[in-house]
């Protein structure tokens, strides 16, 4: 039973420590994913601005992009500093530049629109939307490596699980084992010296008084012999 509970015990240590590990994997998609939705919606907004030629049209799409790049922001920081495993580093790399890239180009899409409306579109399709999809893509590269974290920390998990079920039925079945032998033992220890006893004393009462005694142990039965 102690070496059962123990099985169970590792058991349950590793699996939480894996069920750690792949929940972290699945907050930092979901990150990736929002960071994603925030960029997608900021650049759709910035599209806005080129069909408002009046100024005070403009403001309250300049509100909306600067709520969706905080989004953007702070799901990107967060993703990055929680990405600190071995398999993240080129991705994160790639994201770093691509993110410097599209910040830069957007911002200056922003500015240009300010001051002059034609020039900014060339901005905006030579450099923002290929820094955007730069950028996404390397959101889906981490997406995918931080996926198969995930999956390979669950099949993991499962594995462990099965393991650890088949030490217990093995543990289990060893112990029923060890107990029918105990039994049996214990048994014969028991109704071998009462044969003997009861064949002594058929031997006496068909006359056979020379009949040697069984020998006698010293529990119960041993007193009961002697």
């Amino acid at each position: 039973a102690g070496v059962v509970a123990l099985v169970l015990k590792q058991a349950e240590l590793v699996g939480e420590s894996s069920r750690v590990v792949a929940e972290s994997s699945l907050r930092q998609v979901l990150l990736a994913r929002q960071a994603e939705k925030a960029a997608q919606a900021g650049a759709q907004h910035l599209h806005t601005l080129f069909l408002l030629e009046a100024r005070a049209d403009r403001v309250p799409v300049y509100a909306l992009i600067d709520t969706e790049f905080a989004d953007q922001k702070a799901a990107l920081s967060q993703l990055l500093a929680d990405a600190h495993a071995v398999e993240d580093a080129v991705v994160v790399e790639r994201l770093i530049s691509t993110r410097g890239r599209f910040e830069a180009a957007f911002q200056h899409t922003v500015e240009e629109v300010e001051l002059d409306l034609a020039a900014a579109r060339p901005i905006m399709i030579k450099e923002t939307l290929p820094a955007l999809n730069d950028m996404l893509d390397a959101l889906d590269a981490l997406v995918a490596v931080k996926s198969a974290q995930a999956n390979a920390t669950i099949s993991s998990i499962r594995m462990q699980q099965a393991r650890s079920r088949e030490y217990v039925l093995e543990l289990s079945g060893l112990a029923v084992v060890v107990a029918l032998i105990c039994a049996v033992l214990i048994t014969r220890s028991i109704t071998r010296p009462l044969a003997l006893t009861v064949a002594l004393a058929r031997e006496i009462a068909d006359g056979k008084l020379d009949s040697p005694m069984p020998a006698a142990g010293r529990d119960e039965v041993g007193r009961l012999i002697t």
